[in-house]
């Protein structure tokens, strides 16, 4: 698989996990039978509305990256850095301070990068800001873990001709 065409992947699957933490952190979520939390929303917009063309090999190797929620008062200080005439306008924030300010907690990082780890996970990494953790693993394990089935998708208007898309077909 080209490197294109995993990046290609790895958006799909971020595009999901992204929504799948804002969600829950919205308590969205209702719990079914088997004590998985399905996530309304998690599925990608362009999965909802284009017939997949069949699912992604479970041997493939993708990076997926499960975004965290930050700690309350990031988008107000984004604007108000960002704003002219606010007292705090250009006065940005190194990663660390990002970190240490907004960023999700060590605790909860670790909590996450051990659950990967447990669902065989490999390259677990925590971003400098605590807003994500990276991983890799094959599809097979990422089906698995999240309890759904990734897809491929025939690529939109602009994309590389003959490029595809990865995406869950279901709530994760």
């Amino acid at each position: 698989m080209s490197g294109r065409r995993r990046m290609i992947g790895a958006v799909g699957v971020t595009a999901a996990m992204a929504s799948m933490t804002l969600v829950a952190a919205a308590g969205s979520a209702s719990a079914s039978t088997s004590g998985n939390v399905p996530l309304t929303g998690s599925v990608p917009a362009f999965a909802l509305h284009v017939k997949p063309t069949g699912n992604l090999a479970g041997s493939t190797k993708l990076i997926i990256q499960v975004w965290l929620k930050p700690r309350s008062g990031a988008q107000k200080f984004a604007a108000e850095v960002s704003t002219p005439g606010s007292a705090l306008y250009g006065h940005y924030l190194s990663p660390s301070g990002y970190a240490s300010r907004f960023g999700a907690s060590t605790k909860t990082a670790g909590a996450v990068t051990s659950w990967l780890r447990s669902k065989g996970f490999a390259a677990i990494r925590t971003d400098l800001g605590r807003d994500y953790v990276r991983a890799t693993g094959p599809v097979s394990k990422i089906n698995a873990a999240f309890h759904t089935v990734l897809k491929t998708y025939p690529s939109s208007a602009g994309a590389a001709v003959g490029s595809v898309l990865h995406a869950n077909s279901r709530s994760v």
